[in-house]
């Protein structure tokens, strides 16, 4: 009988003890040659990664193992996030998490199979009891892939505390993965304060003094009436020289006059913080010039546990001072780089902004309001105070109702916020398929965000700022290009379809052989319905799938091979 033991292991990670203890209770998840793709923690869009992806070297197949003796306690499919997804609980109090799989070992397939067909669904999330699939360190237990959401073959590894759920670095765990090369620096930039909001004075580009030291080309130069600045950064990992992969790195320390200013290591990770990513980073840098610029100082709604003890952030600046900070950058195999600054005041001055427009303050909750439109924003939704004009609205011809731009794409939005639009002589027999849309710089539809009509307005959530509009969506998904081929991994013949929708996104689709249920996976990145043929009489077979939009929007299709 597997025993489970109930040790609650807190994990804090300012007490190594506990961690090295762990050092060698997992084994490596792949038989192969370990090699980062991404590192934990690492910037990603709206969260910060929750595990480490591993090579698998362009392809899918790679046996893989068990980290150590447990049992499966989860299993999800899904055509979105972790796709093929595996979670194995182990008696030290951790799970570790196996993404973006082709399929599981043969037990654990068949049993995943029998839940879909017995569902009649492709995406699913299984909880087996903890007899059914014990494993033992080592053991194969699936086939790297490819699914859901990633971009490339790999797979990505986690191990979590079971009691609290929250991603902790693997790397602490001893797991070993070769690094020979420091990181680097690409940009720097300072801020100041301004009217409540940090104002950022200047971005650089660095420069490289030797392998492992940075600089800028000149004194940075800065307005004389300003009395504190604070600093972010950019800046990469990689394994090895000629490595095309860039990763993120382990810690950041901020020192000025050999004083720690800020410090933070990325060690652990909570799910209900992930998204203050966007509050970490520049996030107009990230959306107008595609920088990821790291700060070194908080802001005031920034909450990230890892942050809120990093330091101050700010260093005061005195006339006539000239500062020469400096921020050394880690990754986990303990090389380090650092960027070398020299900061002077010059005989400018920093003004406020003379605009008049309200200010909108991050601790309280918002109604704003206009003539076709309104937005509700709770309370913890912004970063910090903003001075800007919360709706603009435009009259458009190709809508039916003005396009609405709220605040600006470039300030982040930690929580969703509820939009509604006042819709413009929507004929009854098409209230049902409105929906609001985004519209780029460009004026064009971007997506779908959704939206139902009530009374005359159109609502929904939004999770970012930027121009809305509404339009409807009458036109159903689309179904064609049929083809077998045969899976180099499988070894068994596979016939797709490609199935795609124009605006509102897939709903939901049915698809039948000789008008029996068939399991058809769904991969969103090629836009096709795959399903692997099993030994059948020889002759023809028909196939049919309805899909329909969220809209309701049906779609029919059938054909034979």
């Amino acid at each position: 009988m597997f025993r489970i033991v109930l040790v609650l292991i807190m994990f804090d990670l300012s007490v190594g003890a506990q961690i090295s203890n762990l050092k060698n209770y997992y084994s490596s998840p792949l038989n192969i040659p370990l090699s980062l793709s991404g590192n934990f923690c690492e910037i990603r869009t709206n969260h910060f990664h929750s595990g480490i992806d591993l090579r698998t070297y362009g392809k899918e197949g790679q046996a893989v193992l068990s980290a150590a003796d447990g049992y499966v306690s989860r299993i999800k499919v899904s055509a979105m996030g972790y796709g093929k997804a595996l979670y194995i609980t182990h008696p030290n109090g951790t799970t570790t998490v196996y993404g973006h799989l082709k399929q599981f070992s043969t037990s654990i397939q068949q049993y995943v199979e029998q839940n879909q067909n017995a569902l009649q669904k492709f995406e699913v999330e299984l909880f087996p009891d903890s007899m059914q699939f014990i494993v033992h360190k080592a053991e194969l237990i699936a086939i790297s892939g490819n699914s859901g959401g990633s971009e490339a073959p790999h797979l990505h590894f986690e191990i979590r505390n079971r009691y609290t759920e929250e991603p902790l670095n693997p790397l602490l765990f001893g797991i070993s993965i070769p690094d020979t090369t420091f990181p680097v620096f690409t940009h720097v930039a300072i801020y100041t304060r301004v009217d409540g909001e940090q104002k950022r004075l200047t971005l650089l580009e660095t420069r490289a003094l030797n392998d492992s030291v940075y600089a800028v080309d000149d004194t940075i130069k800065i307005p004389s009436n300003i009395s504190n600045i604070s600093v972010a950064f950019a800046a990469f990992d990689k394994a090895f020289a000629l490595d095309s992969n860039d990763v993120g790195i382990y810690s950041a320390t901020l020192i000025n006059e050999n004083d720690t200013v800020f410090n933070f290591s990325y060690n652990r990770l909570n799910f209900s913080d992930t998204k203050y990513v966007n509050a970490h980073i520049d996030y107009e840098a990230k959306i107008l010039q595609k920088i990821k610029l790291e700060r070194c100082f908080n802001l005031p709604g920034d909450a990230f546990p890892t942050f809120r003890n990093a330091g101050k952030g700010a260093i005061n600046f005195m006339d006539n001072m000239v500062l020469n900070p400096r921020i050394i950058i880690r990754d986990f195999n303990g090389h380090s780089s650092t960027l070398l600054l020299e900061i002077q005041k010059d005989s400018s001055q920093l003004f406020s902004d003379t605009i008049q427009t309200n200010m909108i303050c991050y601790e309280v909750d918002h109604l704003l309001k206009s003539e076709h439109s309104s937005v509700f924003i709770q309370k913890g939704s912004l970063y910090q105070d903003i001075k800007a004009e919360a709706i603009i609205e435009v009259k458009a011809k190709s809508f039916y109702s003005v396009v609405v731009k709220v605040f600006d794409k470039t300030i982040p939005l930690h929580k969703n916020a509820e939009l509604k639009i006042r819709a413009n002589k929507v004929p009854k027999s098409l209230q049902s398929k409105v929906l609001i849309v985004g519209i780029n710089d460009q004026n064009k539809i971007s997506g779908s965000i959704g939206g139902v009509y009530n009374n005359g307005w159109v609502i929904t959530k939004i999770s970012s700022f930027g121009k809305f509009a509404i339009t409807v969506d009458t036109i159903a998904p689309t179904i064609n290009h049929q083809q077998i081929t045969i899976d180099s991994i499988c070894m068994c013949p596979v016939l797709s379809v490609k199935i795609t929708d124009d605006l509102s996104a897939i709903e939901n689709y049915i698809g039948c052989i000789d008008n029996e249920w068939a399991l058809m996976e769904q991969d969103l990145k090629s836009d096709r319905l795959i399903y692997f043929i099993k030994p059948q009489i020889l002759g023809p077979h028909q196939l049919t799938i309805s899909a329909a939009d969220k809209k309701g929007n049906w779609f029919y299709f059938a054909s034979y091979y």
